[in-house]
């Protein structure tokens, strides 16, 4: 990917594309955001550790394939010990325990693609009955003054 990156453009940037992967760094990125410029809350995330608690948590992976490394409330509480801390040392992508939003279940996860002050996509991300299913709707290019 590099080889052709050098050759031809290529988007998003492989720079971008790595550290998107790295989920852990984007969402201590977004938590920043909401502390400290929208000042609205968001779920407690942290980094699976052997030794933490997961009641009440869902896990979830870097590097997952559309929900394939998650982990709800029904299924957080049949993991042992020795898988938790398997998951807790696994390497390159780490795993995360974050608080459960019921709401998510739900409403499921909304993304906002936004370019030059233009909503482009939204992708809406819904629980189904075997794995996570996304739907994407294509904007009309609305800027967010038209959207509000």
């Amino acid at each position: 990917m590099r080889y052709m990156a050098e050759r031809i453009p290529v988007w998003p940037p492989i720079s971008e594309l790595l550290r998107s992967r790295h989920k852990y760094n984007v969402i201590c990125n977004l938590d920043d955001i909401a502390r400290g410029i929208t000042n609205t809350s968001r779920p407690q995330t942290a980094l699976l550790s052997e030794n933490h608690s997961i009641d009440g948590c869902v896990l979830k992976r870097e590097g997952s394939d559309f929900g394939n490394h998650f982990y709800g409330p029904e299924k957080t509480c049949k993991l042992t010990s020795s898988r938790i801390q398997e998951m807790a040392n696994e390497e390159p992508f780490r795993w995360m325990k974050q608080r459960f939003v019921p709401a998510l279940k739900r409403i499921g996860e909304w993304r906002v693609i936004i370019v030059g002050g233009r909503i482009l996509y939204i992708v809406n991300t819904v629980n189904g009955p075997d794995r996570f299913i996304a739907s994407k709707l294509r904007m009309a290019g609305y800027t967010l003054e038209e959207m509000a």
